[in-house]
Protein backbone atom coordinates (compact mmCIF):
# COMPACT_ATOMS: atom_id res chain seq x y z
CA UNK A 1 0.00 0.00 0.00
CA UNK A 2 2.85 2.51 0.08
CA UNK A 3 3.24 2.65 -3.42
CA UNK A 4 -0.48 3.81 -3.64
CA UNK A 5 -0.65 7.58 -3.70
CA UNK A 6 -3.96 7.52 -2.32
CA UNK A 7 -2.68 5.77 0.73
CA UNK A 8 0.41 7.72 0.94
CA UNK A 9 -2.09 11.05 0.81
CA UNK A 10 -4.64 9.66 3.54
CA UNK A 11 -1.68 8.75 6.04
CA UNK A 12 -0.10 12.27 5.43
CA UNK A 13 -3.64 13.73 6.63
CA UNK A 14 -3.36 11.40 10.00
CA UNK A 15 0.14 12.66 11.08
CA UNK A 16 -0.82 16.80 10.39
CA UNK A 17 -4.25 16.10 11.63
CA UNK A 18 -2.67 14.29 14.87
CA UNK A 19 -0.17 16.48 14.81
CA UNK A 20 -2.67 19.99 15.03
CA UNK A 21 -4.66 18.04 17.72
CA UNK A 22 -2.37 17.53 20.31
CA UNK A 23 0.22 20.81 19.04
CA UNK A 24 0.63 23.60 22.07
CA UNK A 25 -1.71 26.17 21.57
CA UNK A 26 0.87 28.68 20.90
CA UNK A 27 1.01 27.47 17.52
CA UNK A 28 -1.49 28.52 14.16
CA UNK A 29 -2.72 25.39 13.10
CA UNK A 30 -2.07 27.01 9.45
CA UNK A 31 1.70 26.81 10.01
CA UNK A 32 2.23 23.84 11.82
CA UNK A 33 3.44 21.80 9.07
CA UNK A 34 5.87 24.52 8.50
CA UNK A 35 7.35 23.38 11.89
CA UNK A 36 10.06 21.42 11.64
CA UNK A 37 9.13 18.07 13.94
CA UNK A 38 11.99 18.71 16.19
CA UNK A 39 11.02 22.43 17.43
CA UNK A 40 7.01 21.00 17.66
CA UNK A 41 5.96 20.92 21.67
CA UNK A 42 3.42 19.22 22.30
CA UNK A 43 1.01 19.35 24.97
CA UNK A 44 1.87 15.14 25.80
CA UNK A 45 4.74 13.42 26.60
CA UNK A 46 6.85 12.14 23.42
CA UNK A 47 5.77 8.55 23.76
CA UNK A 48 2.51 8.88 24.22
CA UNK A 49 2.30 10.95 21.11
CA UNK A 50 4.19 8.25 19.01
CA UNK A 51 1.64 5.58 20.52
CA UNK A 52 -1.51 7.78 19.52
CA UNK A 53 -0.09 8.39 15.80
CA UNK A 54 0.79 4.85 15.15
CA UNK A 55 -2.53 3.98 16.39
CA UNK A 56 -4.22 6.37 14.45
CA UNK A 57 -2.40 5.20 11.30
CA UNK A 58 -3.35 1.92 12.01
CA UNK A 59 -6.79 2.84 12.22
CA UNK A 60 -6.50 4.64 8.77
CA UNK A 61 -4.46 1.69 7.58
CA UNK A 62 -6.96 -1.10 8.09
CA UNK A 63 -9.93 1.52 6.96
CA UNK A 64 -8.42 1.68 3.32
CA UNK A 65 -7.62 -1.92 2.89
CA UNK A 66 -10.89 -2.69 3.46
CA UNK A 67 -12.10 -0.10 1.38
CA UNK A 68 -9.46 -1.30 -1.24
CA UNK A 69 -10.70 -5.22 -0.88
CA UNK A 70 -14.28 -3.93 -1.63
CA UNK A 71 -13.32 -2.19 -4.78
CA UNK A 72 -11.94 -5.54 -5.90
CA UNK A 73 -13.97 -7.32 -5.01
CA UNK A 74 -16.65 -5.34 -6.63
CA UNK A 75 -15.00 -4.88 -9.60
CA UNK A 76 -14.50 -9.19 -9.45
CA UNK A 77 -18.00 -9.73 -9.93
CA UNK A 78 -17.95 -7.29 -12.37
CA UNK A 79 -15.74 -9.02 -14.67
CA UNK A 80 -17.48 -12.64 -13.70
CA UNK A 81 -20.96 -11.03 -14.78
Amino acid sequence: MLYDPQYVEQVNNVISNTKRQYAVPVYTMDDINNIPDSELHLSINDNLFLETLLMNIRGETISYATFKKKKTKDKETENIN
